[in-house]
């Protein structure tokens, strides 16, 4: 399904509209489950301002997603297109989007659940920035300044004064739409770990990944399986243990680290990374020369988000 919806985005160019010039976008910086960071950055919908609005930025997300039920009781404007086949999920149009620096006239969406107002961060989540509104740029996710900034030229003055000081190594966006980077633990390499800013765990591994750090000593203190939560309607049960050694992601990112490895963790990647092991500096996505960057800054202040307070479904 993920490559019917990215060929259905890319079928689509005047609908989805053309792109503005860059500019830095505030990030809601909020604390999740665990160390777990998520951002949340601002959306203006043509017509609509009786509340503030926001979607979460998502790299681990193909498509961008909306959640038509949050549209409807809120009674923001949009275009439903119901495909004429099951093949196809749910889509969505929106008029006069701007968000992360960009204006699209129509803004292309999948349907999706989840949703609802964030105290925290002051907003009503109407959905997700995914790699369609990403793919070609250049972003830059710097989280002690919660701020995003997202180019389409890489001769930009923004871009170079943050690039001239990153650490660099290589990335790639395979045929889902996935950003996958390379980082070690110890002496064994993850190979084609998942860029996820949408993840709620810090590091999730696939069972192979898992076995191999066991056999080399690099997992300590594993706990028993326990259920971290749903998924799909199912109960998602996971192994919690900690690292012997610090996860490296270029060679400016040296982080401890508590990883799961779950009942459903057995992607094609090596596993999964979310943003924790980042929120003291800034995160560089260069994806037309195929690199991922990073910047130590200073220490991030991230909003801690509760289960009581936190309204997202």
């Amino acid at each position: 399904m993920n490559k019917i919806i990215h060929i259905l985005a890319l079928t689509l160019p005047l609908l989805s509209g053309s792109l503005s010039a860059a500019d830095w976008t505030p990030l809601h910086v909020l604390k999740a489950a665990g160390d777990s960071a998520i951002l949340f950055a601002p959306v203006k919908v043509n017509g609509y301002d009786a509340k503030p609005l926001c979607l979460q930025v998502d790299t681990g997300a193909d498509h961008s997603l909306i959640n038509r039920a949050v549209l409807d009781q809120n009674k923001i404007p949009y275009i439903a297109y119901t495909p004429t086949t099951a093949r196809l999920p749910n889509i969505l149009f929106m008029d006069g989007v701007e968000t992360i620096g960009r204006r699209t006239r129509r803004q292309l969406f999948v349907e999706m659940d989840g949703g609802g107002w964030i105290e925290e961060a002051g907003c009503l989540k109407i959905g997700s920035i995914g790699m369609d509104m990403l793919a070609g740029s250049i972003t830059l996710i710097d989280y002690p300044a919660k701020q995003l900034y997202v180019a389409d030229q890489a001769n930009d003055a923004v871009l170079s004064a943050v690039t001239s000081r990153a650490s660099f190594g290589p990335m790639t966006i395979n045929t889902n739409m996935k950003l996958l980077i390379d980082a070690t633990i110890g002496d064994y390499k993850l190979a084609n770990l998942m860029f996820d800013t949408g993840a709620a765990v810090d590091l999730a591994l696939n069972a192979s990944s898992w076995a191999q750090l066991k056999k080399l000593g690099l997992i300590t203190n594993e706990q028993p399986k326990s259920q971290l939560g749903y998924r799909f309607g199912k109960p998602l049960y996971c192994v919690t243990a900690s690292g012997s050694q610090p996860l490296t992601i270029v060679s400016s990112v040296k982080a401890k680290w508590t990883g799961k490895q779950c009942d459903t963790s057995s992607f094609e990647h090596s596993g999964i990374v979310s943003n924790t092991p980042f929120v003291s500096g800034t995160v560089v996505l260069d994806m037309q020369a195929m690199r991922f960057g990073y910047v130590p800054n200073s220490t991030a202040a991230v909003a801690p988000l509760t289960q009581s307070n936190h309204t997202m479904q």
